[in-house]
Formats: structure tokens, C-alpha cells, sequence
């Protein structure tokens, strides 16, 4: 599975490239504003959105991170099934932290979102007086949609600038220098290709309750997951 997601990075990227080569500087620059403009957009409106779905997606996923609980103390070193999460994690915030992130670990999410979601779960029971196990749940829960509502708005707001690009049916081109249209061409796609691809990489560093630990092992979704600050301030 790893080489597929390697390969279908590559195939993007490369299409990327080729598509600022073919289009040229400002047209591949309209493009690349647009995608970053759409994750944007997408962004505000889907963490005013995703918190609606909380109650219909809570059982599933609230049910997952809950079922992850005992593995995950386990691995703490808790065997005992008569020490609680409370009483383990009360010693301190490192202990709290250690078992947020090895639950959302093996809930499916890649090591760096975990860090970043353990993070928010220790602070949100901290700051809203909750246990740690209801802080884990309600931070995977609104994570996910969140998630989900974000790359189900960018798609729409892709679409639509792509049926705007069809209604204008204009092309930009400086004729006046034709070298700095090619090579801003290739740049241009290249950078398109590296906010795609780590925007597609992002997204399956959540899902490895479907792709496993592939995601983590593909050579090409761990380099586009290095560039982390451009999705990290999307969940």
C-alpha cells in the first residue's frame, strides 16, 4: 500500500509540474491562490460547521478511542486492570499526555497529528474540568469532522473556481518573456504540487484505521508530511 500512495503522490506532483509548464507563470499562479484560497475558505466555514455532526458521529467515534483505552495502558505499563485512567494519569501532565497520544496512535492517526491532538486533549480536561478519557473522546470526535468538513469544502470551493476559470475561458501569458513564463511555469506547478500533496498527505495521516501505518512508511507522504505547517493550523 505504501508504494501505491508513493506512486499516486508522484503522478500528482509530476502532473503539477506539467501542468505550470504547459500553462505558464500566471495561469499556474491563478491556480495555486486558488487552491490556497479554497483551503482557506473550507477552513473558517468547516469549524463553524463540524461541531453540529458531534452527536451523530460521537458513538463511532468515541467508540473507537475508548476501545483503544486498555492497549494503550497497557503500553504505559499499567497492566493492572484495577488502576484506572483517572488514577494513572493523574500524576502528571507527561503520563496524561503519553496515554492521549498513544490512543489517538492506535485510533489510526499518524505520530505528529497524535502529538498535536494529545496536546488539546490534556488541555481541554484541564481547562473544562472533564476526565482525560472524555477529553481524548470529544477531541478525536471533533478532530475528524472537522476534518471531514474541511476537505468536503475545498472540493466545492475547487469546483467552483474551476467553473469560474470555464465561464472567463481567459489565459495570461507575458510575451514580452517567454524564458521567465517557463521557468515561473515549473516553479509555479512545483509549488502546487508540494500544497497538494502534502494537503493529500495530511488528510490519510488521519485515516490509518484504513491504510494502517502505510501512510507513515511511504517515502514520499513522510517527506510531504515534514512541510506540516502549511495544513497545521486547518484542525
Amino acid at each position: 500500500m505504501r508504494y501505491i500512495i508513493d506512486a499516486a503522490l508522484l503522478l500528482i506532483f509530476a502532473y503539477c509540474v506539467w501542468l505550470g509548464r504547459s500553462k505558464g507563470l500566471l495561469n499556474i499562479g491563478v491556480k495555486v491562490v486558488a487552491f490556497a484560497l479554497a483551503i482557506v475558505l473550507a477552513a473558517i466555514i468547516s469549524n463553524k460547521v463540524s461541531p453540529q455532526f458531534q452527536p451523530a458521529f460521537d458513538p463511532f467515534g468515541a467508540g473507537l478511542v475508548s476501545s483503544q483505552s486498555s492497549a494503550a495502558m497497557a503500553e504505559l505499563g499499567y497492566t493492572d486492570n484495577s488502576i484506572s485512567v483517572a488514577d494513572a494519569t493523574s500524576v502528571d501532565n507527561e503520563t496524561a499526555y503519553n496515554y492521549c497520544n498513544l490512543v489517538f496512535q492506535r485510533a489510526g492517526v499518524c505520530a505528529d497529528n497524535s502529538k498535536r491532538m494529545a496536546s488539546k486533549a490534556v488541555e481541554r480536561s484541564r481547562t473544562q474540568g472533564s476526565s482525560l478519557e472524555e477529553a481524548a473522546e470529544d477531541t478525536f470526535c471533533l478532530d475528524m469532522l472537522d476534518l471531514a468538513c474541511s476537505v468536503l469544502f475545498t472540493i466545492m470551493f475547487c469546483l467552483l473556481f474551476y467553473v469560474i476559470e470555464l465561464l472567463v475561458n481567459r489565459e495570461y501569458h507575458l510575451k514580452s518573456n517567454v524564458q521567465l513564463e517557463n521557468i515561473g511555469g515549473i516553479v509555479g506547478g512545483c509549488l502546487l504540487g508540494l500544497f497538494i500533496c502534502t494537503y493529500v498527505s495530511w488528510i490519510l495521516g488521519y485515516l490509518g484505521v484504513l491504510f494502517g501505518d502505510a501512510v507513515e512508511k511511504a517515502v514520499l507522504a513522510g517527506l510531504f508530511l515534514k512541510f506540516n505547517f502549511l495544513t497545521l493550523w486547518i484542525v
